[in-house]
């Protein structure tokens, strides 16, 4: 008999068959945690996007910018909405089953492929807007050091976005290579 709540579950894990239609609604797109979290985030971001997109030309006398400016920060949202989609189709995408470490392998190499480019059209958004903003300006001494303390923090923002990747792929990295040498 034991007194341990977490040995006796430790101990009847594999004694249990899994419920294949709990295992489906698992994975089905409504439910499954982690693709929630990024559908969430995906709207949010889209949302912003859009209505930034809907109201720039008013809010933001568009009208009165070159058009050069329209067209780069049109561009550039829409660059961002549509690469945030794909990373969600990414992430639902279904894992081939010829070979779990191939299969794995794979899935890291995309993942390593996406955040390049995800890192790089944060890079582009970021340069559309401020072409946007400042097609009209002209600069004096106080409005370029306003627009260097923008581009600090839009680079800090995307170092941290860096780092978060190479964090999420360092760990990814790690489990394949524990998985596979203990196969």
């Amino acid at each position: 008999m034991q007194n341990d709540p977490l040995m006796a579950m430790w101990d009847n894990i594999g004694k249990q068959p899994a419920d294949q239609e709990k295992l489906k609604s698992m994975i089905a797109e409504r439910t499954y945690p982690v693709r929630r979290k990024i559908r969430l985030q995906m709207i949010i971001e889209i949302t912003g996007f859009a209505l930034l997109l809907l109201v720039y030309y008013d809010f933001f006398d568009g009208h009165q910018k070159p058009l050069y400016g329209n067209v780069a920060l049109v561009s550039g949202l829409l660059l961002a909405i549509s690469y945030n989609i794909v990373g969600y189709r990414l992430a639902g995408k279904s894992v081939p089953l010829s070979s779990i470490t191939t299969s794995l392998e794979q899935s890291l190499n995309d993942l390593r492929r996406y955040s390049r480019l995800s890192i790089l059209i944060r890079i582009l958004t970021a340069v559309c807007l401020l072409t946007f903003f400042c097609s009209v300006i002209i600069f004096t001494t106080g409005k370029y050091l306003l627009l260097i303390a923008i581009v600090l923090v839009f680079a800090n923002q995307i170092f941290l976005l860096s780092r978060l990747w190479s964090n999420r792929i360092a760990r990814l990295k790690a489990t394949f290579s524990e998985l596979t040498s203990e196969l």
